[in-house]
């Protein structure tokens, strides 16, 4: 369609900061349902996510390793913050999950952090996520045969509470692959917000600060394997990343896979022959960007031990993957393609998030961001004593910040590259202090009693918030003119 909406945005200076973030957050929610109405036909999904994982031997020293990944979802797909306690659950007591499926709660359920979608209620899972102790999982499309059980009908788990179920009841990468693999084989898998539910089957990726594990599920059917530091997958980097693509040699498979292989897809080969990616994954997938963000992380690992900036830089770069070693690319294309995705009416990166646990345990800390980390500012959840986690405020749970951002992305700035990189320069000198406040004060926590720490990590996020909110506003008096999505 060639027609536009444009909604002009005058805010008073004299309004108060309360007022004036909502003022933006209402004209960018006005602008989004009726580009909708215009565009309905335009309006995609992300063509893909990205996870990355890397081994401590990869980190600098006293640093574990680490986990990373982008959702990349709809543009009307808000991704806030969620951040959970360590919580205690009567027996008995049964969940809801964001598909309706009812089952039993396990009795303690650990501190977790995750990206959660407006449409995952009622029980509110995630896109990708961390506990406190520093066990990651996200997933990605997995283009794969379908199979009959995979039609979308219960009893099945949307792919969101696997994530918060896995995050709540695993304390390592080991037991969240057995805690996952016993979930999908029960209940196995949807995606109600997808535009097929009969067949949305994934990759994931599993991580600790030890450990890596890559999971492919399709239907009731899983095959996974552990990435170690002399797999040839890993070419001596320490580095490990998933995009759309099977990965070969799984080494334990569900025990109905190859026997289900052989009912529907058609395999005849042995069992001792049998590889669970090249049955159940579609070959024609594109491998174009995992190989960039591997490629981008190893080149980066080969100059200098990683740290969560990298993790970062490679979640927030737009290289097309034509030269997979091009240095990293800070500018948007457009067109879907990059890891971290811009697209002008269709999908984007809703979220982001990394990992950042030392070996010692003192520092504790998933950073969040979204949409587009490339324009943006990732914020810490920080970790503590024994199941705490720091009070993140409204402004960062409840979406208002996501719009917020993306109104600064999509509409101060648009395709404009020089305020794409007043932009960028602008949160950056902010992030660097986000680091390093950050990461004194989840020290400083650990040496606090928890009330204490408690009251000190929701005074630092409540200047965190005040700052974004800011800065913010700040775009918006000194670049909105005329913008359209």
């Amino acid at each position: 369609p060639s027609k536009e909406c444009k909604v002009k945005v005058k805010v008073n200076s004299s309004t108060s900061m309360t007022q004036r973030v909502d003022h933006i957050q209402w004209n960018f929610k006005i602008k989004i349902m009726a580009t909708s109405l215009l565009l309905a036909v335009a309006v995609r999904m992300g063509s893909g996510c990205d996870s990355v994982a890397v081994l401590p031997s990869a980190t600098i020293d006293g640093l574990g390793g680490m986990y990373g990944k982008n959702a990349d979802r709809h543009r009307t797909e808000a991704q806030p913050v969620a951040a959970v306690p360590r919580m205690n659950h009567p027996p008995n007591t049964m969940i809801t999950l964001d598909s309706g499926l009812i089952i039993s709660q396990v009795p303690m359920t650990y501190a977790h952090a995750g990206s959660r979608p407006s449409w995952a209620h009622p029980y509110g899972g995630y896109s990708e996520g961390v506990n406190e102790f520093g066990v990651s999982i996200g997933n990605e499309m997995f283009p794969s045969h379908s199979l009959p059980s995979d039609d979308g009908a219960p009893p099945q788990a949307e792919f969101t509470d696997l994530f918060r179920l896995v995050l709540e009841r695993a304390s390592s990468a080991q037991e969240a692959v057995s805690v996952f693999t016993d979930l999908v084989g029960k209940y196995g898998q949807t995606c109600k917000s997808c535009p097929s539910a009969a067949n949305y089957n994934s990759l994931f990726m599993i991580a600790d600060p030890k450990t890596i594990f890559s999971v492919m599920a399709v239907g009731h059917e899983w095959g996974y394997k552990e990435f170690t530091e002399g797999d040839p997958a890993l070419k001596g980097s320490g580095v490990w990343t998933i995009s759309n693509l099977y990965f070969p040699g799984a080494t334990n498979v569900s025990s109905t896979a190859i026997a289900t292989a052989r009912k529907y897809l058609g395999y005849t080969g042995t069992d001792s022959g049998f590889d669970f990616g090249k049955v159940y994954g579609d070959l024609r997938a594109d491998p174009s960007r995992q190989i960039r963000s591997s490629t981008l992380l190893r080149d980066l690992a080969s100059d200098h031990k990683l740290t969560k900036e990298d993790l970062m830089l490679t979640l927030s770069d737009h290289s097309r993957g034509t030269d997979p070693h091009e240095p990293y690319v800070a500018a948007p294309h457009w067109d879907g393609t990059e890891i971290d995705e811009h697209t002008l009416y269709g999908g984007l990166t809703a979220s982001s998030m990394v990992s950042d646990f030392t070996t010692d345990g003192s520092r504790k800390i998933a950073w969040h961001t979204g949409p587009n980390p490339c324009m943006t500012v990732y914020y810490p959840v920080i970790f503590h004593h024994d199941g705490m986690v720091s009070e993140m405020g409204d402004f960062l749970t409840n979406s208002d910040a996501w719009w917020a951002f993306l109104y600064s992305i999509y509409t101060i700035a648009g395709t404009d590259q020089s305020k794409i990189k007043t932009i960028q320069d602008t949160w950056r000198p902010i992030q660097t202090q986000f680091f390093s406040q950050a990461e004194d004060a989840a020290v400083r926590a650990n040496q606090l009693d928890p009330d204490a720490a408690n009251t000190m990590l929701a005074s630092l996020l409540a200047n965190f918030s005040a700052t974004i909110k800011t800065t913010l506003l700040g775009f918006n008096r000194t670049m909105l003119v005329d913008s359209h999505l």
